[in-house]
């Protein structure tokens, strides 16, 4: 979980948990993301059971238009992962993609969208998924 609900959940100021991350004097394991997040690994809390998902793999799909976006890509990846992990799920898979919401033929979605094995499709807001007719892919 993040820093922010971690330390709302005991009772510390935020500011604090950060300062004992820079110094690694945290009282249970975190793990800082290459864009600087760091996700708390509580085993108090993440040893609540899983949300329900349907059969299959969880995946965190991120998508940006264009090249120019690439640091927001990785960033949105985290946040996938870090909700993916809030939310239960041990190890969640992430794919990311360049493309724009309105080309259909974007290759990994599709083969996420094929794949038999995927249950669970994570995606930030809708319209990374698709600009428009989001709804034909919901269900």
């Amino acid at each position: 979980m993040r820093v922010r609900e971690w330390a709302r959940r005991e009772g510390f100021n935020e500011q604090t948990v950060w300062q004992w991350c820079r110094e690694n004097r945290m009282p249970v394991p975190f793990e800082r993301m290459g864009t600087g997040t760091i996700i708390i690994h509580d085993p108090k809390y993440e040893n609540q059971p899983a949300a329900p998902t349907a059969n299959g793999r969880t995946v965190c799909y991120a998508r940006v238009g264009s090249s120019d976006q690439k640091d927001d890509l990785q960033c949105q990846a985290d946040r996938l992962k870090a909700f993916a992990i809030n939310m239960g799920v041990e190890k969640p898979e992430v794919v990311t993609e360049t493309g724009s919401g309105m080309n259909d033929k974007r290759r990994k979605l599709n083969r996420l969208l094929a794949d038999p094995t995927v249950g669970t499709l994570i995606v930030e807001h809708r319209d990374r998924l698709a600009r428009m007719n989001a709804g034909l892919v919901e269900s």
